[in-house]
């Protein structure tokens, strides 16, 4: 029986190459619309830090595709928003129903030049969606830094076969948070905050609050900001209400306070201690 198909082996290899480069295509899409939706969720690039921008890349990596091209719906022309449309259904389609659906065209030479043909449409709807998506959304990218030399410098570290350097990640935020710790970290641009919850994570202030750091260990040469320390452990909101990027307090006890807001240079910010009198 085996020897019937035999001859079959080189096109169902090809059957199975053209779906991969469709599924493919279908997570490029994906990805884009991930970090677009991510650069429309955030405020003016001058206010974001790097690690704040990867915890939101990542929150929006957790979202399926239909998700969100919803989410970009009021963001986007409607005729761009049919072709995504379109695109989901396809992807859907691939992932659920495709094999059950097509599988006895694997039988015969006919039928797997059939589902060549046919995948290969579909690789060609999800660039083509995937481009228009790009050309869309470039004045946005652009304002972020991120211009086509450098998404072209990506595409073609993945076609030489170099992996991405490893997005470091943290846990999600609770709702409350016990800071036992606050350190200052000596950089080549001057010293930074670092907040040690009770579970020993570490975080950075943000423009919305406690995020990321980029660190994972305590240094040798960090020290303790002893000031705010006598005020510790205290448990605060990190994500506190706000008007604007960089503009914020945390309660660290009754009438003491923990603020912070927008520098006088572009890209910088001050923070410090407040204490209030009692009423």
């Amino acid at each position: 029986m085996e020897d019937d198909y035999a001859h079959l082996e080189p096109l169902i290899r090809e059957v199975l190459a053209e779906f991969g480069d469709a599924y493919f295509y279908s997570e490029n899409l994906h990805r884009e619309l991930c970090i677009d939706y991510t650069l429309l969720s955030l405020d003016d690039p001058s206010y974001v830090t790097g690690p704040r921008m990867i915890e939101v890349l990542e929150a929006s990596f957790e979202k399926t595709l239909g998700r969100v091209i919803r989410l970009l719906k009021e963001h986007v022309p409607t005729d761009l928003y049919i072709v995504l449309g379109d695109a989901l259904r396809t992807r859907n389609f691939l992932a659920h129903r495709f094999w059950f659906e097509r599988v006895q065209l694997m039988y015969s030479e006919e039928g797997l030049y059939s589902l060549i043909t046919e995948l290969a449409e579909y690789t060609n709807q999800f660039h083509i969606a995937d481009q228009k998506a790009m050309e869309f959304f470039q004045p946005l990218q652009e304002r972020f830094g991120m211009n086509q030399e450098i998404i072209d410098k990506c595409m073609k570290d993945i076609i030489d076969g170099q992996p991405p350097d490893p997005p470091f990640s943290q846990r999600k935020l609770k709702k409350s948070e016990i800071i036992v710790q606050v350190w200052l970290v000596p950089t080549a641009k001057g010293e930074v905050a670092v907040f040690e919850t009770e579970d020993g994570l570490l975080w950075q202030l943000c423009d919305v609050g406690l995020g990321w750091s980029r660190f994972n260990k305590i240094g040798d040469d960090w020290e303790i900001r002893q000031d705010i320390n006598i005020y510790l452990p205290a448990t605060v909101n990190p994500r506190p209400k706000y008007n604007k990027p960089w503009q914020y307090e945390f309660v660290l006890k009754p009438g003491i306070f923990l603020w912070v807001k927008p520098g006088s240079k572009e890209r910088s910010f001050s923070w410090g201690l407040r204490k209030s009198k009692p009423s």
